[in-house]
């Protein structure tokens, strides 16, 4: 009789689990198939759950009930994936509910790369945040020698305020792509300088930004990374505010962009314009638009090099049926109700307050 495994290898766990929970085996032809017998097993599937190679959901009905409200009223959105619970007040809240976004966006990534070829890259583009580092922490580990990971937005950051915080693109990016097998020439980003501006936030301030990416759009290695990121299958990214109105400052500090555009614009300029919220360092207004005469473009992004520049790169990904994936937030729903207006997502994960809210309003 075979002997039980003495070592849980991730090859040996996902074997197992994709045959049990996928393939609808039994245990019995799982350990002919893997060498053991059913004690290993079940001490596979059992270390499958523990490392996170397996999660066991179950959806309930009324969540269940509440995706599909939103999911009829927005069309072409494809998930909505909700994490249960009230109404983010406090940090405490808003760590659990990011923590619980990364393991939903991990569940989901999981799923986009089992049903992609395996002969063929699979281009995953992440951004900045904590949201982001949640999910990049929450990919199980596993050779998966397919995917490129791409960071979607060059983002030069010099020295933060005492209360700002901002959790790099390339931070997220490389434990993202270090999940994945660390496979060399398999993540693509480009380090720049931040911003050198001494003006006071303003018109001439913003020039400056304009011709600092006009300097940048020359440099070849900038558009060698940039124009890779039009072979994207995927992006997982976060929505940030610019008003967060009601929203207490330690959280606020934690889902915008203001702080990385100090010397260059404010929030509340920004607002002014018409601008209501941000999906991967792009603003965009209460229509989900970028309008054309709106001096909204402040890093180099996806799409630079294209027609389909900022907001517009998204929405064509999700033209074209490629997954964009948005996480949402405390105080996001004017945002996120922007965003589905101007489909610039066919994914979603939000908290189940503000999936009420967006299910139960016009």
């Amino acid at each position: 009789m075979p002997r039980p495994l003495k070592q849980a290898t991730t090859a040996d766990m996902f074997a197992a689990a994709r045959m049990f929970y996928r393939e609808r085996k039994n245990k019995k032809e799982i350990s002919d198939a893997l060498r053991t017998d059913t004690r290993g097993v079940t001490w596979l599937l059992n270390e499958a759950e523990r490392n996170g190679v397996v999660r066991i959901q179950i959806y309930e009905t009324a969540k269940s009930n509440l995706e599909q409200r939103i999911r009829t009223k927005h069309p072409h959105l494809e998930r909505a994936m909700i994490v249960s619970g009230p109404q983010i007040r406090t940090e405490e809240q808003c760590d659990d509910m990011f923590h619980r976004f990364g393991a939903l966006a991990a569940d989901y990534f999981e799923e986009l790369f089992e049903s992609h070829p395996r002969d063929k890259p699979f281009h995953v583009g992440v951004t900045g945040g904590e949201r982001l580092l949640e999910f990049a922490n929450a990919v199980p580990v596993r050779f998966r020698e397919n995917v490129h990971v791409h960071v979607v937005a060059l983002v030069g950051r010099g020295r933060l305020g005492e209360s700002a915080s901002h959790v790099e693109p390339n931070v997220a990016a490389s434990i993202l792509w270090s999940h994945c097998g660390s496979f060399p020439g398999h993540c693509e980003y480009e380090t720049v300088e931040p911003y050198r501006i001494d003006k006071s936030p303003g018109p001439e301030a913003r020039e400056a930004a304009t011709l600092e990416l006009m300097r940048l759009k020359k440099l070849p290695s900038i558009k060698a990374v940039i124009q890779d990121m039009d072979r994207l299958d995927a992006v997982f990214a976060g929505f940030g505010f610019l008003d967060g109105t009601g929203t207490s400052q330690a959280i606020k500090n934690r889902i915008t962009m203001g702080s990385l555009l100090k010397s260059v614009v404010t929030r509340e300029q920004l607002a002014r314009e018409g601008a209501v919220g941000d999906f991967c360092y792009c603003p965009f207004d209460a229509d989900g638009d970028c309008p054309p005469d709106k001096d909204w473009q402040f890093f180099m992004t996806a799409g630079h090099y294209s027609k389909y520049r900022g907001i517009g790169f998204y929405k064509r990904m999700v033209e074209t049926g490629k997954k964009v994936v948005g996480f949402g937030g405390p105080h996001l729903l004017p945002v996120i109700r922007a965003a589905l207006k101007g489909k610039i997502v066919n994914v979603l994960i939000l908290d189940e307050y503000t999936a009420q809210q967006l299910a139960d309003g016009a």
